[in-house]
């Protein structure tokens, strides 16, 4: 039953974020509670089935680092402030990057071998991902609580998939990781630059005002 409403719960959060999102582009005009809105249509039933569950056909599932990500972004946009530090938003999305690269490529018959694989076998692949987990509490990681997290929703059965790789990673955190890596590189690239033409200009003004001393 819980693997059943998961996607569900999942779902009617991405609705109440783009409702919430949409409220904020009109200057966070109307009640606190309309995100609640976009929850509701996906309650609403078709054919005797929740509007989430529909939804979940179109996917291939989400994993726990997705939904830690989708509950981070809807707590600061709804109360304005972080629920994840930069660091660790850093570290998760990394984390999906090197996931997704690992899992992916080999996945669709690129190289000898397929790691997916290994997710059915659990005692290997949870003693990996412990040790994973391990090292992230030991440097103080909060990352490490979302792997605890992922760790104790597959012990439960949250998913419908029972491959500990699906509660790991999906393609949405991958790409997404993917963007964001990419789009705080680029910044950081546009940033040196203007620092770089800053100092420069900055060089060239001391030099002429001690030329003209």
């Amino acid at each position: 039953m819980i693997a059943w409403c998961y996607p569900i719960i999942f779902w009617g959060l991405i609705a109440c974020l783009l409702v919430k999102l949409a409220q904020l582009c009109v200057a966070d005009k109307g009640p606190r509670w309309l995100p609640l809105i976009g929850v509701a249509v996906t309650l609403i039933p078709i054919q005797g089935m929740p509007f989430g569950r529909f939804l979940h056909g179109i996917t291939s599932g989400f994993s726990i680092p997705s939904f830690v990500l989708l509950l981070s972004v809807l707590w600061t946009a709804h109360t304005g402030r972080p629920l994840l530090s930069n660091s660790t938003r850093t570290t998760v999305c990394v984390a999906g990057a090197v996931f997704g690269i690992t899992l992916y490529p080999m996945a669709i018959g690129l190289g000898t071998f397929d790691p997916y694989v290994f997710g059915w076998s659990s005692d290997g692949m949870t003693m990996l991902l412990m040790l994973v987990t391990s090292v992230f509490l030991w440097k103080n990681s909060a990352f490490g609580y979302v792997l605890l997290l992922t760790a104790a929703a597959w012990q439960i059965g949250l998913l419908e998939s029972t491959n500990i790789w699906d509660y790991v990673v999906d393609p949405a955190y991958f790409l997404s990781s993917l963007v964001v890596l990419i789009a705080h590189a680029v910044r950081a690239k546009i940033a040196g630059h203007r620092r770089r033409a800053l100092d420069k200009r900055t060089t060239t003004v001391e030099s002429l005002r001690r030329y003209a001393a």
